[in-house]
């Protein structure tokens, strides 16, 4: 089964008073490359993170975005200054002193103060965080890999149905060819008597122009490596590893193949056939570039 290199995926946890929230795109490229994202307390984690993606996919351009958010809910946590709170008692002592007054300083009276409490977000070492992140990425990529296979679903299924047509251009070459023996071995042989009723036969030139004419006549083995090469691609879209670069150079081939049909059947027909052969091999290659 091929998969696309194009898709999308999103991956979330929500746990002990954080959310982690992953989101993934790939696109076409001939190697993995990757972008990642984070905050910059995970820094250290990347490599695990790439490591992670690796495990899932083989070729593309991927950007991956992470957020981590603590929420309200356990992710505070509140304290007392006392040596903040000691200074305030000092300074009310001070005034009290100072203006004549009387009563004494109570704990409602410094309540008054908010410097005296401080809010501490709880703080995440990288490895206490990697089980979250792990996670979330896992999630992310299976979600994305799920898309991919979709999509590589239909660019089987529609290269499938351009290796079908292939075949039958390829019919319609090798029926015209055979259609055509005959005229070939007309001028095959008109060319010999008119080489043997010269006043001197030069044996050398005989053998050159018959070996010349017998080659043009002959396609037989282009055709056989073009249908070799069709069936070869149709067994690679059903293997389990990344084959993109394998469906190309086949592409390649049969390209090559093309353009020697044409260039040694001198037939209008067959030149015909062998453009639209082109045409459906460049439309196939077209859908190649998205499988990783």
């Amino acid at each position: 089964m091929i998969e696309s290199m194009t898709g999308y995926g999103q991956g979330e946890i929500e746990r002990n008073g954080v959310k982690v929230t992953v989101e993934v795109r790939s696109v076409n490229n001939r190697f993995l490359d990757q972008q990642i994202r984070m905050p910059r307390f995970l820094h250290s984690l990347e490599g695990r993170v790439r490591e992670t993606i690796g495990s899932f996919i083989r070729r593309g351009k991927l950007n991956l975005s992470l957020t981590w958010e603590q929420l309200e809910e356990g992710a505070v946590r509140i304290s007392v200054d006392l040596e903040t709170a000691q200074a305030l008692r000092r300074l009310l002592e001070q005034l009290k002193t100072s203006l004549d007054l009387g009563g004494e300083i109570r704990l409602e009276h410094l309540m008054n103060f908010s410097e005296i409490f401080k809010q501490e977000r709880q703080e995440w070492e990288p490895e206490k965080a990697w089980p979250l992140v792990e996670e979330a990425v896992g999630q992310a990529m299976k979600h994305l890999q799920t898309m991919r296979r979709k999509e590589g679903r239909q660019l089987e299924k529609d290269m499938v149905a351009r290796l079908d047509h292939l075949g039958k251009l390829l019919d319609e070459i090798e029926s015209s060819c055979l259609a055509n023996v005959q005229e070939i071995q007309n001028k095959l042989q008109q060319r010999i008597g008119e080489l043997i009723e010269a006043p001197q036969v030069d044996q050398q030139r005989l053998a050159m122009e018959v070996a010349i004419l017998a080659e043009k006549a002959d396609i037989t083995e282009e055709c056989v490596r073009f249908r070799s090469h069709i069936e070869l691609f149709r067994s690679t879209l059903e293997a389990s590893e990344p084959v993109g670069r394998k469906l190309n150079f086949l592409l390649q081939e049969l390209n090559r193949e093309a353009n020697t049909m044409a260039s040694k059947a001198n037939d209008v027909t067959v030149a015909h056939r062998v453009v639209e052969i082109k045409e459906e091999i460049e439309r196939i290659r077209e859908q190649v570039q998205n499988v990783e």
